[in-house]
């Protein structure tokens, strides 16, 4: 589902903001510096233009793949697995736009408003083609919380992590790696949630009948979570991790 893109109306930051500073450094310590912080929050403006660059919210982050000092960096193939990762799990990390600047003839621009790439004529955006690094940044709620990275992390594609284990002999399932929450994307996922709340008895929004498993995880789907949370003495926060799941398909 597309969100409002919020560029820089919430203006200047003063400092670094603690979830994109932590997500930055999980990627690049997950990926074990094939990926690295090439420059967070810093008051400037956008290269080449008067405007003030997102970097000064302090909600953007430029990530390279260059080889340097120590960081052995990664292949375009590698980093094109992150930037479909990364865009897969918009919702789940609050990715709200991803500059890409190495494809020629100009490089391409994913926004939440669009949810969709924007190829970009030549000129348009200074460092393309040809910048080895990617920019993101992330909306307000995701900038300033951590309680998120761990879970998304799970399923980061250059990591040394070990694979999901196989489903229990008992039948449980075993938890996808990401959370899942309010306008996922994820659409499969959602289904199996909706289905098994809707197995409980969990109503849609009319309590006319069972919650619908359409892969939509709007408001009936947060409420129906949110009651099977509370009932089940868990945190209460409408989001899918790992505790609900467990509850959900232990």
């Amino acid at each position: 589902m597309s969100r409002p893109y919020t560029g820089t109306t919430d203006g200047a930051a003063k400092g670094k903001r603690p979830g994109l500073e932590a997500f930055v450094a999980a990627i690049q310590n997950q990926s074990g510096g094939q990926l690295w912080n090439n420059g967070t929050w810093g008051i400037r403006n956008m290269r080449g233009k008067a405007a003030l660059s997102v970097h000064a919210t302090g909600r953007a982050a430029d990530l390279s793949r260059r080889n340097y000092r120590d960081r052995p960096g990664c292949s375009r193939a590698e980093l094109e697995r992150v930037i479909d990762w990364l865009v897969e799990h918009a919702d789940a990390i609050g990715l709200e736009f991803l500059a890409d600047y190495e494809p020629a003839p100009a490089g391409r621009g994913w926004k939440c408003s669009r949810e969709a790439w924007k190829d970009w004529k030549r000129g348009e955006v200074s460092g393309a083609p040809g910048g080895d690094w990617i920019h993101i940044e992330l909306d307000t709620e995701h900038a300033d919380a951590t309680d998120w990275i761990a879970d998304v992390m799970a399923s980061f594609p250059l990591s040394s992590a070990p694979a999901p284990a196989p489903a229990p002999a008992d039948g449980s399932k075993p938890y996808p790696g990401a959370s899942t929450r309010k306008h996922s994307r994820a659409s499969a996922r959602v289904r199996e949630i909706q289905e098994r709340l809707a197995e409980l008895g969990y109503q849609n929004s009319s309590g006319t009948g069972p919650l619908v498993a359409d892969g939509d995880f709007g408001n009936a789907t947060d409420s129906a979570v949110r009651a099977f949370q509370m009932a089940s003495s868990l945190t209460v926060d409408g989001i899918v991790g790992p505790a609900t799941w467990a509850a959900l398909f232990g």
